[in-house]
């Protein structure tokens, strides 16, 4: 995990309509990011708890494995400085909020 989940002692994650506020607030200086996509019906150590702006983000206490990604891909920066986010990554409904 990154040095902010260390910190934590979780995997920090986001839902579908997190992402475009979690890629602009963490990784703003990035011009590429790998997104992967995980089924949360397969882990048992997710929880879904309060944080930013009071909304509900994932938090994984466990391993994550590389079994558990259903879908990744490459984003790459456009201008003016967004990151396009690709229908078969967020067309799905693997990240309900409980």
């Amino acid at each position: 995990g990154s040095v902010h989940d260390v910190r934590d002692g979780f995997i920090h994650l986001c839902g579908s309509p997190q992402l475009q506020g979690t890629l602009t607030k963490h990784y703003a200086d990035e011009d590429t990011v790998i997104l992967a996509r995980f089924c949360a019906d397969n882990m048992a150590a997710l929880t879904w708890e309060v944080s930013r702006g009071g909304e509900k983000f994932p938090h994984l206490y466990g391993s994550l494995r590389y079994t558990d990604i259903d879908a990744h891909c490459a984003l790459t920066r456009t201008p003016p400085a967004c990151f396009i986010l690709p229908d078969h990554i967020l067309g799905t409904p693997h990240d309900t909020v409980p």
